[in-house]
């Protein structure tokens, strides 16, 4: 009997090897398919670790589609599987996880959360490598926030780490995280310097994705910028590796970045071609997140070719998508975009309204960026319309917003307690 169960066991891992190989192949489908091969034999033989692990694994798979509400179910039955057993560096490693699809969902206080619990348990099994990559998560959301010093500060705590137990991908990596801030504080040659020390570790280690992902980084430097064409050339020698390595989602996420510099140069159709491509790919590959992304990147070009219904038609597909994944950050930036096309339009109550409930969803996530280009759309509304009319306007959506809360589709997004609260602040 005991060499039947070890029969089992090689049989579970082995199916469950090969799910994480078709994951890393971004054969997501596949992936899925292997991991419930894989939980069906641990079932089998009540391996509750093995129940857990794979758990886990199908929860990063379904992250990765952007299927978050169906990662965090998976994600929470590995936690009770953990915890069952007393793993307290499986715990660790899915509080982290849960803490990624929360970011990823734009729920960045609740991200913080588990990022920090995870870092607890891992401080008490003494992973250093794990807590190396929880100050980068950290250092991530403080990003996103546009905390930037606050993020800067979890890298080098990260990078120290790193330094520490002689981990020079992870050095790469956060060389590449602290070249994205300083990228985004617009201290561009700052963040050159830390994508040149990250390339020249992945050459040195030969991390060919690495350096795809640095090339590509250098190109959203360029890009921002306005140094297009050496943008462009940096996007291509990224987009030259990941074919290399048969990285079909870093090519389509390449496509994209130079949908986006096309769009810049005004080279409208160009722009859409590629576009086109990138959404080729993330459909065939099931990722749901960065198809709505792609949709809002088409919007945007058919509003700069002045076609709004043609761009209407983009946003709402994003709109679609970003509320079946339940990504409110994302779900924000459409309604800001609607908001604009709607002005345009001659809908002023209508848009004001929605552009007053985004700016209420980026005060409460905290997305300081956003938060000031919201403010300065709505000073442009003001100035458009007479002020009197403004104000009218403004007065009613409070009330509105004061009663009910901010409801987009079937999602409450925000209560009227927290409403009352966010407009107190």
């Amino acid at each position: 009997m005991k060499k039947n169960i070890e029969s089992f066991l090689i049989e579970a891992k082995s199916l469950g090897n090969l799910g994480n190989v078709y994951q890393a192949k971004g054969e997501w489908d596949k992936a899925i398919e292997f991991y419930q091969k894989s939980l069906e034999v641990f079932e089998k033989v009540g391996n509750v670790h093995g129940m857990a692990q794979t758990y886990n694994n199908l929860g990063n798979v379904y992250q990765a589609k952007g299927e978050w509400d169906r990662a965090i179910e998976f994600y929470l039955k590995s936690l009770e599987g953990f915890e069952k057993v007393g793993d307290v560096h499986g715990i660790a490693q899915t509080y982290n996880n849960l803490g990624n699809v929360y970011q990823a969902k734009g729920e960045w206080d609740k991200a913080i959360e588990f990022y920090q619990k995870s870092l607890e348990g891992k401080n008490q099994v003494g992973d250093f490598h794990g807590m190396a990559k929880s100050y980068n998560n950290l250092g991530n959301i403080y990003q996103a926030k546009g905390e930037w010093d606050k993020a800067i500060e979890f890298y080098y705590k990260s990078l120290e780490v790193f330094e520490k137990v002689g981990d020079v991908h992870g050095m790469a990596q956060t060389y590449n995280n602290l070249g994205s801030v300083y990228q985004a504080k617009g201290e561009w040659d700052k963040a050159v310097e830390f994508f040149q020390k990250s390339f020249q570790i992945g050459e040195k280690i030969g991390n060919i994705h690495g350096i795809a992902q640095t090339f590509g980084n250098l190109g959203l430097v360029y890009q921002a910028k306005g140094e297009w064409d050496r943008a462009i050339e940096f996007y291509l020698k990224s987009l030259e590796v990941f074919e290399k390595v048969g990285d079909v989602h870093g090519m389509a996420q390449t496509y994209n970045n130079l949908g986006n510099v096309y769009q810049a140069k005004g080279e409208w159709d160009r722009a859409i071609e590629f576009y086109q491509k990138a959404l080729e790919v993330f459909e065939q590959v099931g990722d749901l997140h960065a198809m709505a992304q792609t949709y809002n990147n088409l919007g945007n070009v058919y509003q700069a070719k002045g076609e709004l219904d043609r761009a209407i038609e983009f946003y709402l597909k994003s709109l679609e998508v970003f509320e079946k994944v339940g990504d409110v950050h994302g779900m924000a930036q459409i309604y800001g975009n609607l908001s604009i096309l709607k002005f345009s339009k001659g809908i002023y109550k209508d848009s004001i309204t929605k552009l007053i409930e985004t700016l209420l969803v980026f005060l409460k996530i905290g997305a300081k960026p956003e938060i000031e280009i919201t403010q300065n759309i709505l000073t442009n509304f003001k100035n458009k319309i007479s002020e009197e009319k403004f104000k009218s306007f403004i007065a009613e959506i409070e009330n509105d917003i004061l009663k009910k809360g901010v409801i987009w589709g079937h999602n409450l997004i925000i209560t009227s307690d927290e409403a009352k609260h966010i407009l107190r602040k």
